[in-house]
């Protein structure tokens, strides 16, 4: 689920920021993660060929709890959207990705309810979020933001797509 920190608006620019609500169950997995790690180095007596897995799985797991864990405490999406393009930041902590589309390109701007959709192939359970269409690609961001907040981003983001003379980018 995803909480709305703030939205700006600046010369043709809308910038919506929005942060991730605090799971702690996520906390609690890293740490248990950290202690099985510490407990298989300290010296627990397992066979050899099964205590090196293990500290690599463990290695894996605990670097991806840690990207989770931070996600949840620190982490925030920012999504901007111009007249010529729409922007998804992705920060954590020194961490950035960004991913840009161009606004001519984007179809349907909608908000997804949640539900089951198919990625991959596989028919997989879906939070509600935002939602487009770019090049036959669906891009969704915004992830669990549902209900009223999510009209309102979306509403905000349109205005941002919006050319100086009144046109809408094909959304």
């Amino acid at each position: 689920m995803q909480l709305l920190v703030a939205v700006h608006r600046e010369q043709g620019r809308v910038s919506v920021v929005l942060r991730p609500y605090r799971r702690w169950g996520m906390v609690w997995v890293f740490l248990a993660v950290v202690v099985v790690t510490v407990a298989l180095r300290s010296g627990v007596r397992v066979p050899e060929f099964v205590g090196a897995g293990l500290l690599g799985i463990a290695a894996c797991a605990t670097y991806g709890a840690a990207l989770a864990t931070a996600w949840y405490l620190v982490g925030r999406e920012v999504v901007t959207a111009t007249p010529a393009s729409i922007t998804i930041e992705h920060f954590i902590i020194r961490r950035r990705r960004t991913e840009q589309y161009s606004a001519g390109k984007v179809m349907n701007l909608r908000a997804q309810a949640a539900g089951r959709v198919m990625r991959r192939g596989r028919l997989v359970r879906a939070l509600a979020a935002l939602a487009f269409e770019h090049d036959g690609e669906t891009v969704r961001f915004a992830v669990g933001l549902a209900g009223a907040e999510a009209d309102a981003v979306l509403a905000d983001l349109q205005s941002g797509l919006m050319t100086p003379g009144g046109s809408a980018a094909r959304v």
